[in-house]
């Protein structure tokens, strides 16, 4: 974005559910993170870096990532679209 407000460039990558179970709707981390980068560097490389005032990401509506105390992922990206909870709400 430059200082009027107006998009530079712009880039998006398709991202596919894991699913390790019935109901699981999960993201990788790492394949998350490696996107995000890549995209970085193709808008980056696509515009004048001197007409760059902010830079916005934007990923999807919620997920859920457990870590241990070091911050290493213990799973997948739980999405908004995981429903392995839903039968307990009809318990």
């Amino acid at each position: 974005i430059n200082a009027l407000g107006e998009a530079l460039s712009s880039a998006s990558r398709e991202m596919h559910f894991i699913r390790p179970q019935e109901n699981a709707a999960e993201h990788s981390p790492s394949t998350l993170l490696n996107s995000l980068f890549e995209i970085a560097e193709e808008v980056l490389s696509s515009v004048d870096k001197k007409e760059i005032s902010h830079i916005v990401l934007s990923t999807y509506q919620m997920g859920v990532l457990p870590i241990d105390a070091l911050g290493t992922p213990l799973t997948g990206m739980m999405t908004i679209a995981d429903r392995r909870a839903e039968a307990s709400l009809h318990a």
